[in-house]
Protein backbone atom coordinates (compact mmCIF):
# COMPACT_ATOMS: atom_id res chain seq x y z
CA UNK A 1 0.00 0.00 0.00
CA UNK A 2 1.27 3.54 -0.97
CA UNK A 3 0.53 6.24 1.22
CA UNK A 4 1.89 10.15 0.08
CA UNK A 5 4.74 8.07 -1.98
CA UNK A 6 5.53 5.96 0.85
CA UNK A 7 5.05 2.48 0.95
CA UNK A 8 2.81 0.88 3.79
CA UNK A 9 3.50 -2.36 4.61
CA UNK A 10 0.67 -3.42 6.90
CA UNK A 11 0.36 -7.18 6.53
CA UNK A 12 3.21 -7.95 9.13
CA UNK A 13 2.16 -8.29 12.72
CA UNK A 14 1.85 -4.46 13.23
CA UNK A 15 -1.19 -4.89 14.60
CA UNK A 16 -0.03 -4.00 18.71
CA UNK A 17 1.61 -1.12 17.26
CA UNK A 18 -1.68 -0.18 15.01
CA UNK A 19 -3.69 -0.33 18.91
CA UNK A 20 -1.17 1.57 20.30
CA UNK A 21 -1.14 4.58 17.37
CA UNK A 22 -4.81 4.26 17.44
CA UNK A 23 -5.51 4.46 21.11
CA UNK A 24 -3.28 7.51 21.28
CA UNK A 25 -4.82 11.24 20.73
CA UNK A 26 -3.61 12.36 17.52
CA UNK A 27 -1.80 15.68 17.51
CA UNK A 28 -2.19 17.83 14.31
CA UNK A 29 1.26 17.37 13.68
CA UNK A 30 1.14 14.20 13.15
CA UNK A 31 -1.48 13.81 10.39
CA UNK A 32 1.26 11.55 8.26
CA UNK A 33 1.50 9.42 11.16
CA UNK A 34 -2.71 8.90 11.59
CA UNK A 35 -3.59 8.62 7.87
CA UNK A 36 -0.88 6.05 7.56
CA UNK A 37 -2.21 3.90 10.44
CA UNK A 38 -5.79 4.36 9.46
CA UNK A 39 -5.01 3.08 5.98
CA UNK A 40 -3.23 0.52 7.69
CA UNK A 41 -6.37 -0.39 9.92
CA UNK A 42 -8.31 0.03 7.14
CA UNK A 43 -6.42 -2.74 5.22
CA UNK A 44 -6.47 -4.69 8.43
CA UNK A 45 -10.23 -4.21 8.33
CA UNK A 46 -11.06 -5.51 5.07
CA UNK A 47 -8.29 -8.07 5.35
CA UNK A 48 -10.01 -9.80 8.11
CA UNK A 49 -13.57 -9.04 5.96
CA UNK A 50 -12.07 -11.04 3.07
CA UNK A 51 -11.04 -13.64 5.76
CA UNK A 52 -14.51 -14.25 6.88
CA UNK A 53 -16.01 -13.74 3.35
CA UNK A 54 -13.58 -17.37 2.31
CA UNK A 55 -14.79 -18.79 6.03
CA UNK A 56 -18.52 -18.30 5.21
CA UNK A 57 -17.85 -19.98 1.47
CA UNK A 58 -16.63 -22.30 3.17
CA UNK A 59 -18.72 -23.33 5.55
CA UNK A 60 -21.63 -22.92 2.67
CA UNK A 61 -19.79 -25.33 0.13
CA UNK A 62 -17.12 -27.58 1.86
CA UNK A 63 -15.01 -28.77 -0.80
CA UNK A 64 -15.68 -26.14 -3.61
CA UNK A 65 -13.38 -23.31 -4.95
CA UNK A 66 -14.41 -20.80 -2.54
CA UNK A 67 -16.03 -18.06 -4.81
CA UNK A 68 -14.71 -14.48 -4.23
CA UNK A 69 -17.58 -12.13 -5.86
CA UNK A 70 -19.21 -11.14 -2.52
CA UNK A 71 -22.21 -10.86 -3.66
CA UNK A 72 -22.31 -14.41 -4.73
CA UNK A 73 -21.47 -15.35 -1.35
CA UNK A 74 -23.86 -13.06 0.24
CA UNK A 75 -26.82 -14.78 -1.90
CA UNK A 76 -25.47 -18.15 -1.14
CA UNK A 77 -25.77 -17.07 2.38
CA UNK A 78 -29.29 -15.97 2.91
CA UNK A 79 -30.60 -18.81 0.48
CA UNK A 80 -29.16 -21.08 3.22
CA UNK A 81 -30.31 -19.46 5.39
CA UNK A 82 -33.83 -19.46 4.75
CA UNK A 83 -33.58 -22.84 3.39
CA UNK A 84 -32.37 -23.58 7.10
CA UNK A 85 -35.56 -21.97 8.81
CA UNK A 86 -38.00 -23.47 6.60
CA UNK A 87 -36.13 -26.74 7.82
CA UNK A 88 -36.61 -25.63 11.31
CA UNK A 89 -40.09 -24.69 11.54
CA UNK A 90 -40.54 -28.10 9.76
CA UNK A 91 -39.07 -30.19 12.66
CA UNK A 92 -40.43 -27.48 15.00
CA UNK A 93 -43.89 -28.65 13.90
CA UNK A 94 -42.86 -32.48 13.39
CA UNK A 95 -41.79 -31.92 17.11
CA UNK A 96 -45.22 -30.60 17.93
CA UNK A 97 -47.21 -33.48 16.58
CA UNK A 98 -45.11 -35.82 18.10
CA UNK A 99 -46.22 -34.63 21.41
CA UNK A 100 -49.27 -34.18 20.75
CA UNK A 101 -49.06 -37.91 19.60
CA UNK A 102 -47.26 -38.81 22.86
CA UNK A 103 -49.95 -37.25 25.13
CA UNK A 104 -52.63 -39.34 22.87
CA UNK A 105 -50.43 -42.67 23.14
CA UNK A 106 -49.68 -42.14 27.10
CA UNK A 107 -53.66 -41.61 27.79
CA UNK A 108 -54.71 -44.66 25.96
CA UNK A 109 -51.39 -46.52 27.87
CA UNK A 110 -53.08 -44.99 31.03
CA UNK A 111 -57.07 -46.20 29.83
CA UNK A 112 -55.44 -49.64 29.19
CA UNK A 113 -53.75 -49.94 32.46
CA UNK A 114 -56.84 -49.11 34.27
CA UNK A 115 -58.88 -52.04 32.20
CA UNK A 116 -56.10 -54.67 32.79
CA UNK A 117 -56.62 -53.71 36.30
CA UNK A 118 -59.93 -53.71 36.49
CA UNK A 119 -59.90 -57.25 34.31
CA UNK A 120 -57.36 -58.52 36.61
CA UNK A 121 -60.05 -58.18 39.60
CA UNK A 122 -62.87 -59.31 37.87
CA UNK A 123 -60.87 -63.06 36.72
CA UNK A 124 -59.88 -63.39 40.86
CA UNK A 125 -63.68 -62.78 41.35
CA UNK A 126 -64.31 -65.64 38.68
CA UNK A 127 -61.79 -67.57 40.07
CA UNK A 128 -62.96 -67.58 43.49
CA UNK A 129 -66.77 -68.27 42.66
CA UNK A 130 -65.68 -70.72 40.55
CA UNK A 131 -63.83 -72.20 43.94
CA UNK A 132 -67.07 -71.77 45.46
CA UNK A 133 -69.54 -73.09 43.07
CA UNK A 134 -66.45 -76.26 42.88
CA UNK A 135 -66.59 -76.84 46.57
CA UNK A 136 -70.24 -76.41 46.95
CA UNK A 137 -70.86 -79.20 44.18
CA UNK A 138 -68.04 -81.31 45.98
CA UNK A 139 -70.34 -80.74 48.79
CA UNK A 140 -73.83 -81.85 46.86
CA UNK A 141 -72.36 -84.79 45.25
CA UNK A 142 -70.83 -86.15 49.00
CA UNK A 143 -74.74 -85.84 50.09
CA UNK A 144 -76.01 -87.78 47.06
CA UNK A 145 -73.34 -90.43 47.51
CA UNK A 146 -73.75 -90.35 50.88
CA UNK A 147 -77.02 -90.21 52.48
CA UNK A 148 -77.03 -88.12 55.69
CA UNK A 149 -76.90 -90.36 58.49
CA UNK A 150 -79.10 -89.52 61.88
Amino acid sequence: MFVSGVEADCSSGDSDNLMEVGSQKRLRSESYGASFSKACREKLRRNRLNERFLELVSVLDPGRLPKTDKNAILTDAVRALTQLQSESKKLKETIESSQANIKVLKAEKSELRDEKHRLRVEKEKLEQQVIAMSAQNDISQDHILRPPTA
